[in-house]
């Protein structure tokens, strides 16, 4: 029989230094996991009320600059205590591995069981993951972030660390973007000024004599006045500036870490709080769990309420490949997640 701690591995997050960082990790994966099942329930043509759609349209408007954001925090530190190709090697590691290894499993299982998912997959799609990630489901975010961190590397170097001049040419960047249509190109141009937004705050961020500014009610107030004003932009026109769509995921983003602070003061919710500790397993794996347990709740079980499965899915979705990635490090079968290292194998983050 296995205990809490094994199959979630409790010890090490009731130790995490920053008990925020993983309720935000944990409400942003939550939100992505929700959004691909609902999206995945439309296709399959289950009913759902039309709430859980406009729900995860929310969430679609922030949940992922907020990672890169959440990201941007710990990029200059990570930098700063490697040299380049250590830091490379890192990244190398931790992202560029497990994007290989992930999407070749998840590219497999499609083809194998093209009869019974919605993906259309051929062998074609292997090629994709270099080319055009957004084509691979969920893992475009992962290799985007690998090449965000080389692009900062090398911008940090040329700017010798200006915050100043790496916030000009995020913006630069993402004005640009506009006019260029060419995939992996477009992620790096869109997503880098939330990399340098995540930078440039991180100091006042994690600086503990400004936590009882973060935790104050009046912004938490202000921003969630300001949420459902943009909110009602995003939901109610379309076509609006890309800058206006900026505002939109930065005031999103903003208020879920705000949110985070106070969870992690009062240390409610403990599933955010672990689900943001996997979050990286969680988002490898979350499309090949989900789409099972749609299609046996829908086909074995005769469950035909879709906001049933979306709770189901969105639940089970998130545990179980928390609970798969912590008996791998139990039975030392984590090169499904990372390289070994010298010496042995050694776990990330």
């Amino acid at each position: 029989m296995f205990s809490l701690d094994a199959l979630f591995n409790v010890s090490a997050i009731r130790k995490s230094r920053l008990t925020w960082i993983d309720f935000a990790k944990g409400a942003a994966i939550i939100m992505v996991v929700f959004r691909h099942i609902v999206i995945g329930i439309e296709r399959s043509e289950i009913p759902i009320h039309e709430a859980y759609r406009t729900i995860a349209d929310i969430t679609y408007s922030f949940r992922m600059p907020l990672f890169f954001i959440l990201s941007g925090f710990f990029l200059r530190s990570s930098l700063l205590k490697r040299t380049p190709g250590e830091f490379v090697q890192s990244k190398l590691r931790t992202l560029l591995y497990p994007y290989l290894i992930w999407t070749f499993i998840q590219i497999t299982v499609q083809i194998v069981f093209s009869n019974y998912i919605n993906a259309d997959r051929t062998w074609r799609d292997y090629i994709a993951v270099f080319i055009n990630p957004r084509s691979i489901d969920q893992f475009w975010f992962i290799y985007a972030l690998f090449n965000l961190a080389l692009v900062y590397l090398a911008l940090f170097h040329v700017t010798k660390g200006n915050k100043v001049a790496l916030f000009v040419i995020g913006i630069v960047f993402y004005y640009i973007n506009r006019f260029i249509d060419v995939h992996v190109i477009d992620d790096i141009l869109e997503n880098f000024i939330y990399i340098v937004i995540g930078d440039l705050t991180s100091s006042f961020v994690l600086n503990k004599e400004n936590r009882s500014t973060i935790l104050s009610y009046a912004w938490l107030l202000v921003f969630t006045a300001l949420f459902i004003a943009t909110q009602y932009l995003y939901l109610n026109f379309e076509d609006l500036e890309p800058f206006v769509y900026a505002v939109i995921a930065l005031v999103g983003s903003v208020l879920t870490i705000i949110l985070s602070f106070h969870l992690a003061n009062v240390d409610w919710l403990l599933f955010v709080r672990v689900a943001g500790f996997h979050s990286l397993y969680i988002y490898l794996m979350h499309v090949l769990v989900s789409a099972p347990i749609r299609i046996v709740l829908f086909k074995v079980f005769h469950v035909t309420n879709g906001g049933l499965i979306a709770i189901i899915s969105t639940t089970l979705g998130c545990l179980v490949p928390m609970i798969f990635y912590n008996l791998c490090r139990r039975y030392n079968m984590t090169l499904l997640f990372y390289p070994p290292a010298k010496g042995g194998l050694k776990e990330e983050g």
